[in-house]
């Protein structure tokens, strides 16, 4: 289920271009699967050319997918999402075209919206800003971005965050394809996890009666010490449960994050542009697993619209 870790998912490998490049090959969708010689347990990934950028021989744009964290020391791993511009060439992949965003089922309001993407922080239409031509493409990974993360915290709120069956990069795949960006999963690629239990049938002939009520009274003792070692498993578990969800809780009311989490972020802010003035509010809400971040700042007056507009977006980028 591509659990391996793969050491090319870089983010600072490369930069997302300023301008489309290449208007037909814009916003086309791929399933990606990192290991042409064994595809059924591939690392498996979605990629959108949100500019156009992709060559004959290379793929280029924001990979979307879901990655086992290895070095956790955790059985199953914890898992994490990423939203990257990447790049590879063609060759050392498996390639399957899904779609445009422009063919989405969410386009002028055909189907709804997941119920975990309809909440008051999502843009409203994103949809139809990510095939518009004239929204910033570095805009456009903030966008997808913000879908995957909203598509991986309804995941993680389901199966605990834990490398599964229901939570691997072939699962969150199809979900992001079907559901997020509203296209239709391609013919014929199976997923990893869709497997039906079927339960075969016993003919029991039992000859030898006597032996079997033996058997039994054997068994019992052992099931009944079984018993009472899962009854004390429990009870630890939800006492355990019950403590972390309080934490939970505390951060669904949308309490303030820690000081030093806000100096960190008002350091990062302050840093990170000559031509900032000031730092007018930084706030930091805990929503969900995430944190939500506001930061107000101050530019120079005379600064050109696309310059500020580009600072604002890069920041926004880097928080």
């Amino acid at each position: 289920m591509g659990i391996a870790a793969l050491e090319q998912f870089s983010s600072m490998a490369h930069f997302v271009p300023l301008y489309l490049q290449d208007q037909q090959l814009t916003n086309q969708v791929f399933l990606i699967k990192h290991d042409p010689t064994g595809p059924k347990d591939a690392h498996t990934s979605v990629l959108v050319d949100v500019a156009g950028t992709s060559t004959a021989t290379n793929i280029k744009g924001v990979l979307c997918h879901v990655v086992a964290n290895t070095n956790d020391g955790q059985i199953p791993h914890s898992t994490s999402f990423k939203c990257d511009y990447w790049e590879s060439p063609k060759s050392r992949l498996t390639l399957i075209y899904v779609g445009n965003l422009a063919e989405s089922k969410y386009i002028g309001g055909v189907e709804p919206l997941p119920q975990y993407l309809n909440n008051p922080w999502m843009q409203n239409g994103i949809h139809q800003h990510l095939i518009n031509p004239q929204i910033a493409v570095a805009y456009k990974q903030s966008l997808l971005h913000f879908l995957t993360s909203y598509l991986y915290s309804h995941m993680a709120e389901l199966y605990e965050q834990k490398w599964s069956a229901s939570l691997n990069c072939q699962q969150f795949a199809r979900r992001f394809i079907e559901e997020t960006i509203g296209l239709n999963w391609p013919d014929g690629v199976s997923v990893a996890g869709d497997i039906v239990n079927e339960i075969p049938e016993v003919n029991m002939n039992i000859k030898q009666p006597m032996t079997v009520i033996v058997m039994c009274i054997t068994i019992v003792a052992t099931i009944k010490a079984l018993a009472l070692d899962y009854r004390n498993d429990v009870l630890f578990n939800c006492i355990a449960l019950i403590s972390g969800l309080l934490v939970h809780i505390r951060h669904l009311t949308g309490v303030m994050a820690d000081p030093d989490f806000l100096k960190l972020i008002t350091r990062i802010a302050i840093n990170f542009s000559p031509h900032l003035t000031k730092i007018v509010v930084v706030k930091a809400f805990h929503f969900r697993t995430n944190l939500l971040v506001e930061v107000d700042i101050g530019l120079l007056g005379n600064m050109q619209i696309q310059q500020a507009h580009d600072i604002d977006i890069n920041l926004q980028m880097k928080l």
